[in-house]
């Protein structure tokens, strides 16, 4: 009988123990490896997400801009009169003592969403016409936006805009910086800083 016990074949305690620390030691190796590769990746992805929104707000603002006359800025906002429509026109970036911009109509828009605005007819208040950096970007918003006009002639202006895409923890992913001339000229345009 003792013979039979001796010759069964198999691993021994020490030898099982050894291979299961290996084998946890690659597993969590991978999974390191893993979680680096999915960290850069959703990095990547939310610095994509930030071109794109700056580029779409760019695009935007530019539009405006390109119709407009009488243009005055200040440092987050531009007004305007739109020959495009012959209303008035309010681009803002929606800041606040509460962090947050509440329109005429009552409406709350969260910091760091660029607001744009459109009377309907003179002398009435303006109606939230869009909000760009919305629900599709909850972790994105725009940290800086900046209107300077320069008058250089009686029938033009060029409007400089800078434009800062930042991600929750405040930091900047992605700025934007052109210029736009209208088309018409701008009429009477005040400086900005």
């Amino acid at each position: 009988m003792r013979r039979k016990l001796r010759r069964r074949t198999g691993f021994t305690l020490a030898e099982t123990l050894i291979a299961v620390m290996i084998l946890a030691l690659v597993t969590a190796a991978g999974t390191a490896g893993v979680t680096a590769v999915l960290a850069v990746r959703n990095r990547m992805i939310q610095v994509s997400n930030a071109q794109v929104l700056a580029s779409a707000a760019a695009e935007a603002v530019a539009d405006e801009l390109r119709f407009g006359r009488g243009i005055e800025a200040a440092k987050n906002k531009v007004t305007m009169d739109s020959s495009l429509f012959d209303r008035g026109c309010t681009l803002r970036l929606s800041t606040g003592g509460t962090g947050e911009y509440k329109t005429p109509a009552g409406r709350t828009v969260p910091a760091g969403r660029l607001v744009m605005e459109r009377t309907e007819t003179a002398g009435a208040d303006p109606v939230l016409r869009e909000v760009l950096g919305g629900d599709m970007y909850r972790d994105l918003h725009f940290s800086d936006l900046t209107f300077t006009v320069d008058k250089t002639g009686t029938d033009d202006a060029t409007v400089a805009v800078h434009l800062t895409v930042a991600d929750t923890g405040g930091r900047d992913l992605w700025s934007a910086d052109f210029t736009v001339v209208p088309l018409n000229g701008a009429g009477s345009a005040a400086a900005g800083g």
